[in-house]
């Protein structure tokens, strides 16, 4: 077992509003493009983690990718999914679960997505009002 990880490909799914293309298939793309980077196949992941907060549970881009059978563990914690996917995606190296990982996180939401609404959340209408219900 060793603590040493390298990260060895990148992958990204241009951004902007892109109609009739999906969440997940935007995943799909970011995906390949850093295997591709990486000079590997998806047959040669071990383990997958990724997520997504409305575009869709990040597992499922197995059907794009290819079925393999190998772990994939969906996370949704919000604006630090990425990272959470990260974190998890490490321990299964470190401990010698997996000797290839990969990372996925994506998102696509509406116009006007971004407002939202304190009521919404359980808050006055005043933490709104007053510039406290930010979103970046």
């Amino acid at each position: 077992m060793s603590e040493d990880v390298a990260l060895v490909g990148v992958g990204m799914h241009p951004f902007g509003r892109h109609n009739g293309v999906t969440a997940l298939q935007m995943a799909a793309v970011a995906a390949r493009r850093a295997l591709a980077d990486a000079g590997i196949h998806w047959e040669d992941v071990d383990f997958a983690a990724g997520g997504s907060d409305a575009g869709g549970n990040a597992d499922t881009s197995v059907a794009a990718l290819g079925l393999t059978g190998l772990p994939f563990i969906n996370v949704r914690n919000g604006c630090a999914t990425g990272g959470s996917a990260l974190t998890t995606a490490h321990a299964m190296l470190v401990s010698g679960q997996a000797e290839v990982a990969l990372v996925v996180g994506f998102d696509k939401h509406p116009p006007g997505a971004f407002n939202p609404m304190p009521e919404e959340w359980g808050i006055g209408s005043w933490y709104g009002e007053t510039g406290l219900m930010l979103t970046t």
